[in-house]
């Protein structure tokens, strides 16, 4: 079933499961003159790289009225995802 076929509530439960998948358990490590360290989980941040990583750094800092604004057109548009299940 794709997700446009799904109910609104349906999409955003998606939506934050992708999410919450894209920023937890996620390790590094460091190569240096040959010399590779062990795995250390990340607690914090999101990958390099990302194109989610800009707006998530503007979500975090913008003030709360201007997260409800953009929560309110996104949902007043209906965002249609394009990810399918």
């Amino acid at each position: 079933m794709a997700i446009r076929d799904c109910t609104s509530e349906y999409r955003v439960l998606i939506a934050l499961q992708w999410l919450t998948s894209f920023l937890t358990d996620r390790t590094q490590q460091v190569s240096f003159n040959g010399t590779i360290s062990k795995l250390q989980r990340l607690l914090y941040g999101v990958p390099q790289g990302s194109v989610l990583g800009p707006l998530l750094f503007n979500l975090y800092t913008a003030d709360i009225g201007t997260i409800i604004i953009i929560i309110i057109y996104l949902l007043k548009t209906q965002l249609k995802l394009t990810m399918v299940m």
